[in-house]
């Protein structure tokens, strides 16, 4: 139980900001970090490429601009 205090701690002490508003389409998120994250949705294919993962597993066409979900997804293939 104490690891469900201390996440309620952190979460009911974090700063509060104001929304961020994405200048290309107008969405509203409530944080800087969310607005950069969703920024990545309106680059080119060019771009994604270059900031984007990309699973090394030979004939998987995974890719994702975040991290975390390339991360989850490499957990879906068998170890080597």
């Amino acid at each position: 139980m104490a690891c469900l205090d201390f996440a309620y701690w952190i979460f009911a002490t974090q700063e509060k900001s104001d929304p961020a508003v994405c200048d290309i389409c107008g969405r509203t998120v409530s944080r800087g970090t969310d607005l950069a994250l969703h920024r990545k949705t309106h680059l080119s294919p060019e771009e994604r490429a270059a900031v984007g993962y990309q699973c090394p597993e030979p004939g998987c066409t995974f890719k994702s601009l975040q991290k975390s979900n390339f991360n989850t997804h490499r957990n879906t293939h068998p170890a080597r």
